[in-house]
């Protein structure tokens, strides 16, 4: 049997159907938005920064100038890796209205001069050849991509990077500073190191990423640059990561310290 329903019911059927639909049309917006990700930004700046190897403790940000400010030495900074020289690089966040900064060590024996700042991410490193209360600061834009955003990060700094890989540095305090003649070449294992120059005492130092575990036995070669297999002098020493560098004085004497 058919039924005819009037103009009116029809009218009022699609009417109804049109409110359902609206209200689930808002439903789902609203849900939607609520899962939107919040990118990082917007009411914080984030700050990074080198520690120099000779500062020790993990750093602080004291910050200032806008609505908020901390009190000094400010708030600790997380670690995040380490560079290609061993020096650990930092992180944190301040108000986004912070206008000045400075970095410090957290007992007074380093800092950085006051930095002004303005944006939503800034970097600094201190200037290698001024390292004290009032240290000189560079910007520096290389932070990777993947780090830009916060990840869950240690509390406290461990002394290198977490694993079994080390930035080790072997420098030349010879009385003639004799251990680049002839070209000489360092090497740890099959491992050639790369020679710089320290900008503070002048030493020529060597330096390579190894994979060794902390308090392990490091042997240093000098060997003829056209032959590895020719060692002429030798070094040996316990590597340690809180005293990274051996500093060699004599044919086979030194000890370690910090780069």
């Amino acid at each position: 049997m058919k039924v005819k329903m009037s103009k009116s019911v029809i009218s009022v059927i699609l009417s109804l159907l049109m409110v359902i639909s609206m209200v689930t049309v808002g439903l789902i917006s609203v849900t939607s938005a609520e899962t939107d990700l919040v990118p990082v930004g917007g009411s914080v700046m984030e700050v990074w920064f080198t520690r120099p190897n000779t500062w020790g403790n993990n750093p602080n940000v004291h910050y200032w100038g806008g609505a908020t400010s901390s009190s000094w030495p400010g708030q600790g900074m997380s670690w995040k890796y380490n560079n290609d020289y061993g020096q650990g690089v930092y992180y944190t966040t301040v108000p986004a209205d912070t206008k000045h900064i400075i970095f410090n060590n957290g007992n007074g024996s380093y800092q950085t001069v006051n930095i002004d700042v303005s944006g939503s991410v800034v970097a600094y490193y201190v200037n290698s050849s001024d390292q004290s209360t009032s240290a000189t600061v560079k910007s520096w834009d290389q932070i990777p991509a993947s780090l830009l955003t916060p990840t869950v990060a240690p509390t406290s700094a461990p002394t290198a990077a977490p694993s079994t890989e080390y930035t080790v540095y072997f420098a030349d305090n010879t009385s003639s500073k004799w251990i680049y003649t002839d070209d000489a070449k360092i090497y740890v294992g099959d491992t050639e190191l790369k020679k710089t120059v320290d900008e503070h005492t002048g030493w020529n130092v060597w330096y390579a990423k190894l994979a060794i575990a902390n308090n392990s036995s490091v042997t240093f070669k000098r060997t003829s640059a056209l032959d590895k297999a020719k060692v002429w002098n030798s070094w040996t020493g316990t590597f340690n990561t809180g005293n990274p560098c051996y500093v060699a004085t004599d044919d086979g004497v030194g000890s370690w310290g910090t780069a």
